[in-house]
């Protein structure tokens, strides 16, 4: 290899010869999926904590309240994702 010629890091699967650019509008958009995603999974985690909550069950009572936690757990990494924004 000579000096002064650099070489990209990633390359195409489908042909060796080939590179392709990693564009950073990619990283953005999965921080803003990822962000989204998370929000979603906390409120259904959080729901669904409720309704086991309400059973007479007691076993299921407790799960209800473990899912409802996690969904909160959820929403709160969601909201820290977006508040980040680039910074992740």
């Amino acid at each position: 290899m000579r000096f002064g010629t650099e070489r990209p890091i990633t390359r195409s699967i489908f042909h060796a010869s080939r590179t392709r650019i990693v564009r950073p509008t990619g990283a953005l958009r999965s921080n803003i999926m990822g962000e989204l995603t998370d929000k979603i999974k906390g409120n259904v985690n959080e729901a669904i904590g409720k309704i086991k909550q309400n059973s007479s069950d007691a076993e299921t009572q407790a799960e209800g309240k473990a899912q409802e936690l996690k969904g909160k757990a959820q929403q709160a990494v969601g909201k820290v994702k977006g508040a980040l924004g680039d910074d992740i």
